[in-house]
């Protein structure tokens, strides 16, 4: 289809959805191999994917629905519970209204600020990047305003409206249909912290208005999450969600899959990969960790940027994976000077490595040394929350 913005291309088209939410990598897949093996006179040897954010659902339905296509897969960031983070991006273009259209910036660097003087120090380095953010303890009412104080603090409506983005919106039997934003990236535009203004706030309503119930008019104001999400779940679910934990046949023919996610995600909730996570290894059960591995990015954005370093050789590691048949435990991530000018190929100058440990074990400062280097760091498990 031809790019737009919006989602009114897969009203009334079932084929393309479904183009959309599967079928088009797999197609690619065959035909690519076919290729080759035409071309060359023999079939590769060894077959790779990699995406993140949607291109991370991607991954993570050709490891559930395809799994003889690839022989290891990495899975970034994934929009893997498709209609619960939808319904939660409609949720929080509603929650997020109540700090108004003016003023946001300041407040959000009010809560930044407490949130950082809190918990930075919890890895050994006071460096503006949480380690292990869950384990920072940090409520809203710390920074809610007191009797007669009326700036540098957050109203009551504030406070609580960002409690709710911690915690994620329930339905009514309690599970939260998705999961919350953890501290630490408030000082970062997008995402949740600008979803009153449209970006993540449309996305959910065009969703909804287009692929959940094709009417030009559906008003996101009535929305009912409990309703909503259920018919999101038996209209979509089938065809769009990537968040079967059964991957044991991808795993039983020695399929590799690796994950990660950056902290500081304003898009995606780091907490969504952590629960699929969580459920994969219940669902492999013993010896999980020779097929699926997990890495918590420390400071990172939606797949790239950030303060804390986002570039590895992704590619590599999942190579060395296979051929020697060890899974990673520790990857080294630069920090750039422009992480834009990376990604696009541009000269730039490297700041800072730092290790990425495979979850759940987070990197510790040895307590000597540059703190730039990565060899200056231990992964372990995290010390007790601050």
């Amino acid at each position: 289809h031809p790019t737009v913005e919006g989602a009114q291309w897969a009203h009334n088209e079932p084929v393309k959805l479904a183009d959309w939410a599967d079928r088009a990598n797999h197609q690619t897949a065959v035909f690519g191999k076919s290729l080759i093996a035409a071309y060359y006179g023999e079939a590769p040897r060894r077959a790779y994917f990699e995406g993140c954010s949607n291109g991370g659902r991607d991954a993570l339905t050709l490891v559930q629905k395809r799994p003889c296509d690839f022989d290891a897969i990495i899975s970034g960031a994934p929009a893997a519970d498709w209609t619960g983070l939808m319904s939660s991006f409609v949720l929080n273009r509603k929650t997020m209204e109540a700090f108004g259209a003016s003023g946001q910036q300041a407040k959000f660097k009010i809560v930044n600020d407490a949130i950082m003087a809190k918990c930075d120090m919890a890895d050994g380095v006071k460096d503006g990047v949480l380690e292990h953010p869950i384990a920072c303890k940090f409520d809203p009412s710390e920074v809610q305003c007191k009797a007669g104080e009326t700036s540098n603090c957050l109203s009551k409506a504030e406070a609580d409206a960002l409690r709710t983005i911690y915690q994620g919106h329930p339905l009514a039997d309690g599970r939260k249909v998705f999961a919350g934003f953890p501290p630490g990236a408030e000082a970062d535009a997008g995402g949740w912290r600008d979803s009153s203004k449209g970006g993540t706030g449309q996305m959910g309503i065009d969703y909804f208005r287009w692929m959940v119930y094709g009417d030009a008019n559906w008003n996101p104001d009535q929305f009912k999450l409990d309703s909503d999400y259920a018919a999101a779940v038996e209209r979509t679910g089938s065809i769009i969600n990537a968040n079967n934990p059964d991957i044991t046949a991808f795993t039983r023919k020695g399929g590799k899959l690796l994950m990660w996610h950056g902290w500081n995600d304003q898009l995606i909730a780091a907490g969504g990969t952590l629960d699929y996570y969580d459920a994969v290894k219940s669902k492999l059960g013993a010896g999980a960790d020779q097929s699926v591995r997990l890495f918590m990015a420390p400071g990172v954005n939606h797949c790239f940027g950030g303060a804390g370093p986002s570039f590895w050789d992704k590619l590599g590691e999942l190579d060395r994976w296979v051929e020697t048949n060890t899974p990673p435990s520790r990857i080294i991530a630069t920090k750039y000077e422009s992480d834009l000018f990376k990604l696009i190929g541009m000269p730039t100058k490297a700041l800072r490595t730092r290790p990425l440990c495979a979850w759940p074990q987070v990197a510790r400062y040895n307590g000597s040394g540059s703190t730039d280097d990565a060899g200056n760091f231990t992964c372990a498990l995290p010390a007790a929350a601050p």
